[in-house]
């Protein structure tokens, strides 16, 4: 009986874990998508402010909007004015319109005190929309550079499979019907039943009895375990306790059943010794048993969530429990791709703290130079480059150097240096008028794709006999490329950001990893060189109309003087003065 006892402990034990995870883990983990997509919607906000301070058009940002939609996450995007038109959007099809009449619009009515100022942020729980029943989480901040509603969001169907599948009534359910257990029952803290599974077999009703109310006040009380024998079933109580593993929030009660061991004892008294020790190792063997088939697997999601906090979170720390069939692997198999979107988006807003900076770096610098000796400079520290390099398309369909740098040689030519880039400018076309694919950074231009190289001494793709022969004679060695190409709104390829060597905390060479860090450097060094190109021809444009102007005007005051009628007497005068001379 006591090791029956110790092993409905363990059980009950587990359960009650079990049902705090359960009740608490699709919550937190939506409000831990709802931070993020706080953060997305604030950078969709300052994209939007910056994208149309730019001179760009809704349908260019809107192509954008579905570019992300069609890479990330992200399920929607709707942007409006300050009346609430939804002009910009990535549903092209749909045509939506913010209003403040909550009859009108039961669910998005709430985002249109973001118009109004009276809230800066709206976080809405995910719920089945009216029109189509697709469960979607949406998320809403204000606007940057005027009232308006800047709101994301995502079909979060995963949420309502997560509550569906990962039921403690499932898994109550699976164990009772094994046999062992005649019944679960799990009660709140007012002593509601709110999970009940019960086996075959009589004695076993919904209701408490007065005993049961009686240690179930207890449990809930002093938040300590118990056990007793009702008849023929041995009841285990174990408290559930919250986040803070003090409060007690319910209670898990475990039916075992005593019939058979009582039959057993009194068919074979004179083997008693025989019995208990069979008993006993029966026993042993399910807490084994148990251990390796339930408390190892929670234990492991336990070490899991710790990873996933820490930010150290790997696929393969559930590789074990996700290959299960069963209710844990479920679990763990939800909880691996759950925790895979967390991992990718604390990825996404680690490289947010890295790129706004170096956005905000480059569009405020007015001066060229300094402007493309950023562009390099800050993309080697982002990618951990050892050397970098800036070309621009010249009108002649060449690269020309602009920028180099390589900091274990010291070098440092073109922008604020003061020492100029000798390097010969790289051909697009050959004389014949072929493309130039040999090299690599003309051949990025031309076919506007970046290109990366794990190793210039095994590469055959491309002629790096120039930069071989930079590293004899200088002692430097170029392993990893990562080659860019800088485009302008009209998609064109305006310039090529070459970066050499990625290196690792520990010194090591590594191939550029192509992930959302390049993404992100190519776009926005691409709009702060196309941004300042715009303004600076706009500014030519400019000085050229100024100086038709002064022309005309001068002119125009030559001609005033010229028919004036001073100037006319003079002329008279003077041909006066001519004739009388002539007579002489």
């Amino acid at each position: 009986l006591e090791q029956q006892q110790e092993s409905g402990q363990i059980l009950a034990r587990i359960l009650a874990r079990t049902a705090f995870i359960v009740e608490s883990f699709p919550a937190e983990m939506e409000d831990a998508i709802a931070e993020q997509m706080v953060i997305e919607a604030t950078i969709a906000s300052h994209f939007v402010a910056a994208a149309e301070a730019a001179g760009w058009t809704p349908e260019e940002i809107n192509t954008r909007l579905r570019e992300i939609v069609a890479n990330t996450t992200l399920s929607e995007f709707w942007i409006t004015d300050e009346k609430g038109h939804a002009y910009l959007r990535n549903a092209a099809d749909i045509d939506f319109t913010f209003s403040p009449d909550p009859v009108a619009q039961p669910q998005a009515y709430v985002f249109y005190d973001l118009i109004t100022g009276r809230q800066k942020i709206v976080i809405q729980q995910a719920a089945r929309r009216d029109y189509d029943q697709k469960i979607f989480k949406y998320v809403g901040v204000g606007g940057v550079d005027k009232s308006r509603i800047v709101q994301v969001g995502y079909e979060a169907n995963v949420l309502e499979s997560l509550r569906e599948r990962v039921s403690l009534n499932r898994l109550s359910k699976e164990l009772v019907e094994g046999g062992d257990i005649r019944a679960i029952r799990v009660v709140n803290q007012g002593i509601e039943t709110k999970v009940f599974q019960a086996g075959p077999g009589p004695g076993v009703k919904e209701e408490l009895n007065l005993t049961d109310i009686e240690k179930l006040t207890g449990v809930l009380g002093n938040g300590q375990s118990t056990a007793y024998q009702d008849g023929g079933y041995l009841k285990v109580l174990e408290p559930v306790f919250g986040a803070d593993d003090r409060t007690v929030s319910g209670a898990v009660m475990v039916y075992l059943p005593t019939d058979r061991m009582q039959a057993a004892i009194l068919r074979q008294v004179t083997q008693a010794a025989l019995v208990a020790a069979v008993i006993l190792l029966i026993g042993a063997a399910a807490s084994i048993l148990l251990s390796r088939v339930v408390t190892r697997p929670v234990i492991t999601l336990g070490r899991a969530a710790h990873a996933v906090e820490q930010g150290k979170y790997e696929p393969s720390l559930l590789q074990d429990v996700a290959a299960r069939a069963d209710e844990l692997g479920d679990l763990g198999r939800v909880f691996d791709r759950m925790a895979q979107e967390v991992s990718a988006r604390d990825r996404r807003f680690q490289l947010l703290k890295v790129i706004i900076p170096l956005g905000v770096s480059l569009s405020a610098e007015k001066d060229f130079n300094r402007l493309l000796e950023t562009i390099v400079a800050e993309s080697q520290k982002i990618t951990h480059a050892e050397a970098g390099s800036l070309y621009l398309r010249t009108d002649d369909e060449k690269l020309k150097f602009v920028i180099v740098r390589n900091e274990p040689l010291g070098i440092s030519l073109g922008g604020t240096s003061g020492k100029p880039v000798t390097f010969s400018p790289v051909p697009l076309y050959r004389e014949n008028g072929e493309p130039n694919q040999n090299h690599i950074a003309s051949h990025c231009a031309l076919t506007g794709e970046r290109v990366s190289i794990k190793d210039a001494y095994q590469s055959t793709e491309f002629d790096l006999s120039g930069t071989r022969a930079f590293d004899k004679a200088s002692g430097f060695h170029s392993q990893s490329f990562m080659t860019i190409p800088l485009k302008d709104t009209a998609d064109k390829v305006i310039g090529v950001l070459q970066l050499i060597n990625a290196r690792n905390d520990s010194g090591e060479v590594l191939p550029f990893a192509e992930d959302e860090v390049l993404d992100s450097v190519g776009l926005i060094t691409s709009a702060a060189l196309s941004a300042y190109v715009r303004e600076e021809s706009l500014r030519q444009e400019i000085d050229k109309l100024r100086v038709e102007i002064d022309l005309v005007k001068q002119t125009k005051q030559v001609q005033e003087i010229a028919e004036s009628d001073y100037f006319q007497q003079l002329q008279a005068k003077a041909q006066l003065m001519k004739q009388k001379r002539a007579g002489k």
